[in-house]
């Protein structure tokens, strides 16, 4: 039996999973109360971009960084788009209406230690008309067994 879930597990984790469906589904777990006010979260994601790493991490680290995003204040306008460049998936979650400027000063080391399980940078920019850009990249190969 337990060869069994290992199999079935290994199964899931091998199916295809695109960015797309994969950001979908953050945001659709995020609760009214999470995203107060007039926050609005849109997914830009080609779909036709699949992950090949370790979806669990990709997700946990996505999750962790829109949930840092709205926690800092009422209005967000959020946008996650990606690009891929060779082997490399980059990620970036752009915070249009971003007036807390204490966000672009540290990411938390929770986020910093999940990317890192996947050899993954995430990096945070604030620009002059209070936008702020985080940017999470990682090599986009398969698992070593």
């Amino acid at each position: 039996m337990e060869y069994a879930m290992e199999k079935k597990e290994y199964k899931m984790f091998q199916k295809k999973q695109t960015l797309q469906r994969l950001v979908d589904s953050i945001i659709s777990q995020i609760t009214p109360e999470t995203a107060a006010g007039n926050s609005r979260i849109i997914n830009e994601v080609n779909p036709l971009l699949t992950i090949k790493t370790d979806p669990g991490v990709v997700e946990a680290v996505i999750k962790d960084l829109i949930n840092i995003l709205l926690e800092n204040s009422l209005k967000r306008n959020i946008r996650i788009s990606a690009k891929e460049y060779g082997n490399i998936l980059l990620v970036h979650v752009k915070d249009y209406n971003n007036e807390n400027s204490a966000m672009s000063e540290m990411l938390p080391f929770s986020i910093i230690d999940k990317a890192k399980m996947i050899s993954a940078y995430v990096g945070i920019t604030r620009h002059f008309d209070n936008t702020t850009v985080v940017a999470f990249s990682f090599p986009n190969l398969p698992m070593a067994a």
